[in-house]
Order: structure tokens, then sequence, then C-alpha cells
């Protein structure tokens, strides 16, 4: 017998997101599970900003949704880390 799968900790599903009168990410969906690691790389302007701010709750979705798993401590261990942010400390 195969073992569990591996908890689901994000799972973004049809999301759409507007930055101005811009939609962006239009209908992504994608899961993160537990012991994955994931890198989002891409160039200038294509919402690599975008998604991680529409996970943080940082950016509403104006389509489909995002769910999070909120860990035992109560801290989602969802985090940022951009040349801007670097910058900017």
């Amino acid at each position: 017998m195969a073992g569990a799968a591996p908890r689901l900790l994000l799972d973004l599903d049809r999301v759409t997101v507007r930055v101005w009168e811009r939609l962006l990410l239009d209908n992504t969906s994608w899961q993160i599970r537990e012991g994955q690691q994931w890198a989002v790389l891409g160039p200038n302007a294509s919402g690599k900003t975008a998604l991680t701010q529409a996970i943080m709750g940082q950016l509403p979705c104006v389509g489909g949704r995002i769910g999070r798993q909120v860990g035992r401590d109560g801290y989602e261990g969802i985090g940022l880390v951009s040349f801007e942010l670097h910058r900017q400390l």
C-alpha cells in the first residue's frame, strides 16, 4: 500500500489577479505540497511579484481562489525574497 500523499500547503485554483487595468496569471492553477521547494523565475513584468503578493494575501484575486494551509503555530510560512527588498534593506 502506498503512503499518504504529502500534505497540500498551497492551492491556486484558476486564479486571475488585476494590477491596475492589467489582468495577470489568467486562470492559473498550481499546487505546492509539503516537502516541495519552488522558485519563481521570469523576465521583468511577467507577474512574479503579483503571484507572490496574491499568495501572501496582499493582492486580491478577481477570479478563482487561493487556499493556504496554516501551520500548527499559526504561521503560514510564506515569504517573499526579491532584489527590490534586498535593496530596501
